[in-house]
């Protein structure tokens, strides 16, 4: 068993801190966040495993950044079902299971999956995004595997790896809410684009060819058809001059 993290440790290790909050800033994706994160928390906290469960807004499990030791992988796994992880994600707030309680509260796998990988206790901590709400959206959990007692000096950079990551999963987020934001900006403009040119071909084709525009959007409509192209493809080829439909 491992020892405790000794209260003697009472200065946070600034350096490696500053090295995981600059590579939490640059995280591409959620999947590399989670690898981050719990190499974060093993590293700083020194625990044996640690793993990131996220939740969409249905409550179902949907990023599993599981531990890398598979010893602890069925350990893990379980916490998708029942257990602190999602009794965590779902009251918003740390939870702490030990060996001991996980036997009292019914939780006789666990208890057994905990004991044939030495963890003593689980801790389970909220993570949280703050792209609106000012308290933030609790969306997941990160899930420490604990050998030896909490101490007073983990407990307070437990905090601030916590802090870490919700600042990450935030960052990570806005980005893809951004991306997102500027795809969809960009199909509606190529959509608006598209509509205001098979508006201009009808009103032209209804100029030319003395017909009403109910008559023209049969006619747009029937060429599309039998040239098995797209409606605003042929209107632009209309406006260019590429098409000529007035024969």
């Amino acid at each position: 068993m491992a020892p405790a993290v000794s209260d003697s440790r009472d200065h946070v290790p600034t350096r490696m801190l500053a090295q995981f909050t600059e590579a939490l800033a640059r995280a591409g994706s959620i999947a590399h966040l989670t690898r981050l994160l719990t190499d974060m928390s093993r590293t700083l906290l020194e625990v044996p495993a640690a793993g990131v469960l996220l939740y969409d807004r249905a409550g179902r499990p949907a990023v599993d950044g599981s531990p890398e030791d598979k010893r602890f992988a069925p350990l893990f796994a379980l916490q998708a079902k029942s257990g602190p992880t999602l009794e965590c994600y779902h009251a918003g707030q740390s939870v702490v299971l030990t060996r001991e309680s996980a036997i009292k509260d019914g939780w006789p796998d666990l208890a057994a999956a905990m004991g044939s990988c030495g963890v003593n206790a689980i801790e389970a901590v909220p993570l949280r995004t703050y792209n609106s709400a000012a308290r933030g959206e609790t969306v997941g959990a990160l899930t420490l595997f604990c050998e030896a007692q909490t101490t007073v000096a983990r407990r307070r950079l437990q905090y601030v790896v916590q802090g870490l990551a919700n600042f990450g999963l935030t960052a990570v987020t806005l980005r893809q809410d951004a991306s997102l934001s500027t795809e969809l900006a960009g199909k509606l403009r190529d959509r608006v684009r598209q509509n205001t040119a098979i508006e201009q071909a009808k009103g032209l084709l209804a100029g030319r060819l003395r017909i009403n525009i109910a008559q023209a959007t049969a006619l747009l409509t029937a060429v599309a058809r039998d040239q098995d192209l797209p409606l605003h493809q042929v209107a632009h080829d209309v406006l260019t001059g590429k098409t000529d439909l007035s024969d």
